[in-house]
């Protein structure tokens, strides 16, 4: 922490401030939705593997620190104040991970059929587009 009062301020601010703590809470909330592995999934949709490596590493990096810092903040782990929330991404999982994994698929074949004239893009791009709205939806993430 680069600031240890500063931070001591914005701990002393949840129990006061019920809007900061909703807001921590809905950001912790993302952040215990993320699968790693499926963002090495997406990742590999990027054909040039410098890039792709440096921005994942920083991707990851500001993701670790992240939940690291909501669980300081709030002065215990997720796990221990979240049970629900855990219970329910792993009840999630299996299926988002199939989603996941036929969306990439899915962005594969588009791009691959945008050089096939006798690609049918649109059906393609439909797909593509009810595979987002189902994954949101699996994440509770449509409002």
């Amino acid at each position: 922490t680069e600031s240890p009062e500063d931070f001591s301020f914005l701990q002393s601010l949840i129990p006061k401030w019920p809007f900061w703590q909703y807001f921590l809470i809905q950001v912790e909330t993302n952040l215990l939705q993320v699968d790693t592995k499926i963002m090495h999934d997406y990742a590999k949709l990027v054909e040039e593997a410098t890039s792709r490596e440096e921005i994942l590493a920083l991707i990851l990096k500001d993701y670790e620190q992240s939940i690291t810092q909501i669980q300081a903040l709030f002065g215990t782990s997720s796990a221990e104040r979240r049970i629900s929330q855990m219970e329910n991404n792993a009840s999630r999982h299996p299926a988002l991970t199939i989603l996941n994994q036929l969306h990439v698929n899915q962005i594969k074949d588009w791009r691959t059929s945008k050089d096939d004239p006798n690609t049918d893009q649109a059906s393609i791009l439909q797909r593509l587009l009810l595979m987002t709205n189902a994954i949101s939806g699996g994440l509770k993430s449509t409002g």
